[in-house]
């Protein structure tokens, strides 16, 4: 029997299946068999939630194969739905693009992030659903299907948060920006200092987090903000976080 556990292991599963997913054409074949069937079908992603989003599942795939970059066009871009997020900063650099907004954590594959409303720091960002604009979904009948706003436009909201509930997202079209450099700054200080200014730091800082150590009364306070500065790495290079 097959087995699944997320990144953390406190979350297992026994599927029926585990399926690895090659082309749109299998990720509908296999929608369809499992419908037929009246099995549950659930994406894997990476394994980054806590939540048993896949262990309920009859048969769990992994769509990691359908990734990188599909097409690109002015403002934005189609993406593999099993495209690691860490992969994607360099890959739209090379276009002049980036992403808006992301967590502190990279390693999700880009449709289970937006699945699941992944966000990143920064009052005045949204999460990395709100990029959305456009999914081809495996739906339980095996047809693929396209959706955006002037297409199937029901289907593509629901398609932009969506926890696995409507099909198999094979791909995404991701609305991005021009690409930019991060820098990031961090320094410890009292958390009573820190508490009394949080809201001061949120509103001047593109980026803004704190890390408390409970028995302490300091905090670490990170912030990020986008740099001119390209002294030391190309767009897309080691060290960039955009």
């Amino acid at each position: 029997m097959a087995h699944w556990q997320n990144w953390s292991g406190r979350l297992s599963s026994k599927p029926d299946q585990l399926a690895f997913i090659y082309t749109e054409e299998q990720a509908g074949a296999v929608a369809k068999a499992a419908s037929q069937a009246a099995k549950s079908v659930r994406a894997v992603g990476s394994g980054h939630s806590h939540k048993e989003l896949v262990v309920d599942g009859d048969i769990i795939v992994d769509l990691q194969a359908l990734s990188g970059v599909i097409s690109v066009d002015q403002t934005s871009v189609w993406v593999g739905g099993g495209s690691k997020i860490h992969t994607l900063g360099p890959a739209l650099a090379r276009h002049g693009l980036a992403l808006p907004n992301q967590g502190d954590i990279d390693q999700q594959s880009i449709s289970g992030a937006t699945a699941t409303g992944t966000h990143g720091t920064g009052a005045t960002l949204q999460n990395l659903s709100s990029r959305v604009v456009g999914a081809r979904i495996a739906l339980a009948n095996g047809e693929i299907v396209t959706c955006s706003k002037t297409e199937n436009a029901e289907l593509w909201q629901a398609s932009r948060l969506h926890l696995g509930a409507f099909g198999l997202i094979t791909a995404l079209q991701l609305d991005c920006v021009p690409a930019y450099r991060l820098q990031e700054q961090s320094w410890k200080l009292p958390l009573g200092e820190l508490l009394a200014d949080l809201d001061s730091y949120v509103a001047n800082n593109r980026h803004c987090e704190f890390f408390w150590y409970p028995r302490t009364d300091s905090a670490n306070l990170k912030v990020i903000n986008i740099t001119d500065d390209n002294a030391r790495y190309p767009l897309g290079g080691e060290g960039e976080r955009c």
